[in-house]
C-alpha cells in the first residue's frame, strides 16, 4: 500500500492509502501533465509579458490633457528604457514559444507525423495572412541584431468630439520606416511590404493580433493532446481531489523520518498548479 498525505502549514496529514497499481495509475497521470506542460509553460510566460505590455499601454493611454504634469515619468529616458525592456521581452518571448512549440512537436509527434505537419501548415498559413506576425517576427530579429525597437517616445492628442469632454494624450509605440528600411537584409522579403508605406507603423495594433494569432497556435497543439490531458486531469481529481483546497498540497508518501524537532518526508507531489493551468485555459478558449 502507498499512503497519501497532504501537506499544509508544515503539518503532514494521512488521508487515505491505495494500492501499488492505483499509486503507479497516479503517477503516469501526473507524468503526462507535467510533460505537456513543458510547452504550456513556455506558452505562460509569453502571455505574462504580453500582459505587461498591455498594461503599460492602457496606463499610457487616453490621459486627459489637464492632468499630463502628474506623468512626468513618461517623458523621461527611464521610461522609454523600461519600455523598450518590456517590448523586447514580448518579442523574444514570441521567438522561443514558435521554437519550443516546434521542438516540442517534433519530438513528440515525429516530423513525419499529422500533428507536426498541422502545426507547420498553421503557423506558415498565419505567418503568409498576419502582417503582423511577419512583421513581429522580423522585429524581434532588429532588436536582437541591431538595436532597440522603440528610439523615443511619441504622444498624439485625440481631440474630443463632444464640447464637454477633454481631449486627451496617449503614448504611441511608432516605429519610423524609412529607418527600418536602412536595415533591410534584417526585414528580408518584408522590405518590400515596408518600402510600399509611408510614415510611421503603430506596433500596438499589431501586438494585438499577434495575441490572437498566439492563441490559435496554442488551441491547435492542445488539441492534439486533449483527450490525454482531459482523462489524466479526471482520474487524478477523482482519485484525490477531495484532498485538495488552496493552501494544501498532496503527496504520494515514499518514506517519513519524525526526528521530533524536524520531519523529513520524500514523495511524489500531485501537479495540481497544472491542472489549474490547463483548466484556466480552456475557460478562456471558449471565449475565444
Amino acid at each position: 500500500m502507498v499512503d497519501i498525505v497532504t501537506l499544509e502549514n508544515n503539518k503532514i496529514v494521512h488521508v487515505k492509502s491505495v494500492q501499488l497499481k492505483v499509486a503507479d495509475k497516479i503517477k503516469n497521470d501526473s507524468e503526462l501533465l507535467k510533460n505537456s506542460h513543458k510547452q504550456y509553460v513556455i506558452f505562460k510566460l509569453l502571455q505574462l509579458n504580453i500582459t505587461e505590455y498591455f498594461e503599460v499601454v492602457k496606463e499610457t493611454s487616453n490621459i486627459p490633457v489637464m492632468y499630463v504634469n502628474k506623468f512626468e515619468n513618461l517623458f523621461n529616458y527611464d521610461f522609454l528604457l523600461n519600455m523598450n525592456r518590456i517590448t523586447i521581452n514580448l518579442l523574444t518571448s514570441f521567438k522561443l514559444y514558435l521554437d519550443n512549440s516546434e521542438l516540442f512537436i517534433n519530438r513528440r509527434f515525429s516530423k513525419e507525423s499529422e500533428e507536426f505537419k498541422s502545426f507547420k501548415k498553421l503557423t506558415g498559413k498565419i505567418f503568409d495572412n498576419s502582417f503582423a506576425f511577419r512583421f513581429l517576427y522580423k522585429l524581434r530579429n532588429y532588436s536582437l541584431h541591431i538595436g532597440l525597437p522603440l528610439e523615443g517616445l511619441t504622444f498624439r492628442t485625440s481631440e474630443s468630439s463632444s464640447k464637454n469632454s477633454e481631449n486627451k494624450l496617449s503614448f504611441k509605440h511608432l516605429l519610423n520606416i524609412n529607418d527600418l528600411l536602412k536595415e533591410g537584409k534584417v526585414f528580408g522579403k518584408l522590405k518590400s511590404e515596408l518600402s510600399k508605406m509611408d510614415g510611421e507603423i503603430d506596433i500596438v495594433p499589431l501586438m494585438t493580433k499577434l495575441t490572437h494569432d498566439i492563441f490559435r497556435i496554442q488551441k491547435l497543439i492542445f488539441s492534439f493532446q486533449q483527450e490525454k490531458i482531459e482523462n489524466a486531469i479526471f482520474n487524478l481529481e477523482i482519485f484525490l481531489g477531495d484532498y485538495k483546497n488552496l493552501n494544501n498540497k498532496v503527496w504520494l508518501l515514499d518514506t517519513v523520518n519524525d526526528t521530533g524537532d524536524y520531519i523529513n518526508f520524500s514523495g511524489y507531489q500531485i501537479p495540481f498548479d497544472i491542472i489549474n493551468d490547463y483548466k484556466e485555459f480552456q475557460k478562456v478558449s471558449l471565449l475565444k
